[in-house]
């Protein structure tokens, strides 16, 4: 017996998957408020079936989160100029859309000004959004939004020439913000006082917000998401990085082991693995590590693993970028304390499978080295989250751990 062919998509709700999926990338509201309320009007009509507005919206939704088009969110409808969703990342919230905001909390329903209307929390802008430190500690990247080598970067950068983030951000002195990219200076971004959703979504503190009212680094978060055109998600890797922070090159240094006899060797090495090109190991340039890194060309470079804690070194008394990322297929072969690393107190912390981390320090003497997640905490080896996200390792189980080291120029490195 053959299959019975699937329902054709009634045509209105097709119309509101392609509009939410017009404002996830940065179109207005206009036409989803328009058909969401059409769908209301309709599905309770005097007669009509009083669960088919449940039905359609849960065709719509499921629709959506099959295209990975609205994780963790449920549309609800339109009403008050505003269209109403739940945010299932924290505890069914109710949030709304919200013309020339953005996301915003629903607080309250007011019963007392010609029927019910909804109260949200409006954004305030701080007169001190951009005052106060600019260190790697105030980069708190969101649950919700996996954008570790953003996040990574964006930390080492405000260790390396933290006033380059200073000159990055305009305060329009109206409660927005233009943030000019360095690696992309012909779109400069203007975007509204951030909202407390997008403080808990793209800059999660300890306290659920930006860390003392400084929100540089959220607006920088919410310029970026801005610039690619996804406001809200989808909630996958943040693309086109490198350089984007700096406007200069970048490079992955990869000590491999592997000795080769001919270039073709460690090409066909990286290639499998990195998917790029560089030198055989055994013809490792000598030359200092960011003149290697400007000739790159944006392309992999290899060097040798008995040189690691040298390269550290060399990139950060540089002011260089300096990221690295733990190596799924080495942490998997790996079993016991060494999957972890220590935090000032001694605890143990576990590091994250594939995640991408800034590198702080390299210490010479005691053969460590100091990673900071961009979580701004870390979990322990009783999956609690505890700490500041910084995490110390052995050289040699730095070595064991990463993939490879993403160095990037800044306008400090000589």
């Amino acid at each position: 017996m053959q299959n019975a062919e699937a329902a054709p998509l009634d045509p209105l709700i097709g119309r509101i998957q392609s509009d939410w999926k017009s404002v996830a990338n940065g179109g207005t509201l206009d036409a989803l408020q328009r058909d969401l309320q059409e769908l209301q009007k309709r599905d309770f009509a005097p007669g009509a079936d009083r669960d088919q507005y449940g039905k359609d919206l849960l065709e719509i939704n499921v629709g959506l989160m099959k295209q990975n088009l609205l994780p963790n969110l449920e549309l609800l409808g339109a009403r008050d100029n505003k269209v109403l969703m739940i945010d299932r990342a924290r505890h069914d919230q109710l949030v709304a859309l919200q013309p020339g905001l953005g996301m915003v909390q629903v607080v309250d329903v007011d019963l007392q000004h010609g029927g019910e209307q909804l109260v949200v929390k409006q954004p305030v802008a701080l007169p001190d959004a951009l005052k106060g430190p600019i260190t790697p500690d105030g980069v708190h990247q969101g649950a919700e939004v996996p954008d570790c080598r953003l996040e990574a970067r964006l930390a080492s950068l405000a260790q390396a020439d933290p006033q380059a983030i200073a000159r990055m951000i305009k305060d329009n002195g109206n409660g927005s913000y233009t943030v000019t990219f360095p690696g992309d200076r012909q779109h400069p971004v203007t975007v509204a006082t951030p909202t407390d959703w997008e403080k808990a979504t793209f800059s999660n503190g300890a306290d659920g917000g930006a860390d003392a009212g400084n929100e540089w680094a959220l607006i920088i978060d919410k310029a970026f998401r801005q610039r690619i055109n996804q406001p809200f998600g989808p909630y996958g890797p943040a693309p086109n990085v490198e350089g984007l922070l700096t406007g200069k090159p970048e490079a992955l240094l990869v000590p491999i082991a592997q000795e080769c006899t001919t270039i073709v060797g460690a090409v066909d090495y990286l290639m499998s693995k990195y998917d790029g090109n560089a030198a055989c190991v055994a013809n490792v340039s000598k030359e200092p590590l960011a003149r290697r890194v400007e000739c790159a060309q944006n392309r992999p470079i290899t060097g040798v693993p008995a040189d690691t804690g040298k390269y550290l070194q060399e990139a950060l008394n540089n002011h260089m970028i300096v990221t690295t990322f733990v190596d799924s297929d080495k942490l998997k072969a790996t079993a016991g304390r060494s999957r972890y690393g220590t935090d000032s107190q001694g605890r143990l912390l576990e590091l994250m499978d594939g995640h991408a981390y800034s590198v702080t320090n390299y210490d010479a003497a005691k053969q460590t080295v100091t990673l900071r997640n961009p979580w701004g905490v870390n979990y322990d080896d009783k999956k609690k989250l505890v700490g500041d996200g910084y995490v110390t390792l052995t050289l040699d189980q730095f070595k064991r751990m990463i993939g490879g080291i993403d160095v990037e120029l800044t306008g400090r490195s000589k």
